[in-house]
């Protein structure tokens, strides 16, 4: 399920699956709750990954609360783009483990961190595959409240088409508004004020301390298709991430992008930035009928070949992905306009006309109709050579 760490220090304790279904094949990673196993079921000859809590935490009912919620909540969720678990037990030392699928692959940090800024159309595609497994949990009124880059895996079968899967739930809360299905939610309660999850990747009422709902997902989900696009962070090179989060307005993507970026992905992308939970996203299916949006935009675009955005600039992956069918619409290239608020600062003399920051106002339409005005004249001066040589 995760990327192997060959660094990490071997299990203590011996072998502490004596006594289960599963042996010890090799230590893949260690968290500051446990470490992580490679593990293979004795009768079934199945490699499995167990996750397996620290035996320091052993007496701590705060952390046997979050694995048993874990579990149960991964035990509920049988959908294509969250992590199966397959097993829920205890090593005989006491130690709570749960037995997940072993997926081939790796995380969207390590394929940002090696490819930067990945295409339009594939930061489309994993944002929306993120967007359906945390949906499930949504709707069993579950909130993942960590989601970043490396709790999203791109999971490569053996014909090499990637799935995304939303894993590591370690953090989830059962929200008041959870169905009848949903998983107890923790016995022990939190200190008020806490704040939990990666700083990077935290909502706006998560840095504050304040309880969060599903939209504090979503709001992570922006951040994640706002640096897949830009290839950074809106907030990387403030000193304070978490002040950021909580006052001060990022940037439109387009302008940190080398790459072209329509003015639609940065409206979008804003609006799941917003710091009020109530102006942004109000479910996981409304921001993806959005990026389906964009999606077939871009997609039209590229059907008429047009300069600003090119197909060889927004490659696109082999994954399950599959964004419906909606009704198409040119996109907009990012203005020129010095007065757009959307628009970089400084705008340089050496634009090209490939950029999204354009050196001419014209835009898609009135270039389209400036060409086709062009050719009419093109074809009829040609028509009247051709009349002018047929005359006697």
């Amino acid at each position: 399920m995760i990327e192997e760490d060959r660094q990490a220090p071997p299990m203590l304790g011996g072998d502490v699956f004596a006594g289960t279904p599963y042996r010890l094949v090799r230590v893949l990673g260690r968290s500051g709750s446990g470490e992580v196993c490679l593990v293979e079921h004795w009768e079934l000859g199945r490699e499995m990954v167990a996750k397996v809590l620290h035996s320091s935490l052993v007496d701590d009912a705060r952390q046997l609360d979050r694995v048993r919620l874990e579990a149960t909540t991964l035990a509920r969720l049988n959908h294509p783009n969250v992590v199966q678990i397959s097993d829920f037990l205890r090593t005989a030392d006491g130690r709570p483990f749960l037995v997940v699928e072993s997926l081939r692959g790796r995380s969207l940090a390590e394929e940002c961190a090696e490819r930067g800024a990945l295409g339009l159309f594939d930061a489309l595609d994993f944002a929306h595959q993120a967007l359906s497994g945390l949906g499930a949990a949504h709707a069993f009124g579950i909130a993942h409240r960590d989601v970043n880059p490396h709790h999203l895996f791109l999971a490569k079968d053996r014909h090499g088409v990637l799935t995304l899967k939303v894993r590591d739930f370690g953090l989830a809360r059962v929200l008041p508004s959870a169905s009848v299905n949903a998983p107890q939610p923790l016995s022990v309660r939190t200190e008020s004020g806490a704040v939990f999850g990666s700083p990077r990747y935290l909502s706006p009422e998560a840095a504050r301390g304040q309880r969060v709902d599903h939209r504090a997902d979503l709001y992570g989900v922006a951040l994640i298709l706002y640096e897949m696009v830009a290839g950074c962070g809106p907030f990387d090179q403030l000193p304070d991430v978490l002040a950021a989060h909580r006052s001060a307005e990022p940037p439109p993507p387009s302008r940190l992008s080398e790459q072209p970026v329509p003015i639609e992905f940065d409206a979008v992308i804003q609006r799941g930035l917003r710091k009020e939970p109530s102006e942004r996203f109000q479910s996981a299916q409304e921001f993806q009928q959005e990026l389906e949006r964009l999606w077939h935009l871009l997609h039209h675009s590229h059907a008429f070949a047009t300069t600003y955005f090119s197909a060889a600039q927004t490659p696109a992956l082999k994954t399950t992905g599959a964004l419906p069918q909606r009704p198409i619409e040119p996109l907009t290239p990012t203005p020129s306009d010095a007065s757009s608020s959307i628009l970089p600062e400084k705008l340089g003399s050496d634009v090209s006309p490939s950029s999204t920051r354009l050196g001419h106002p014209l835009s898609l339409r009135a270039l389209s109709v400036l060409v086709a005005l062009v050719t009419a004249v093109l074809v009829a001066s040609g028509i009247v050579a051709l009349l002018g040589r047929a005359a006697p």
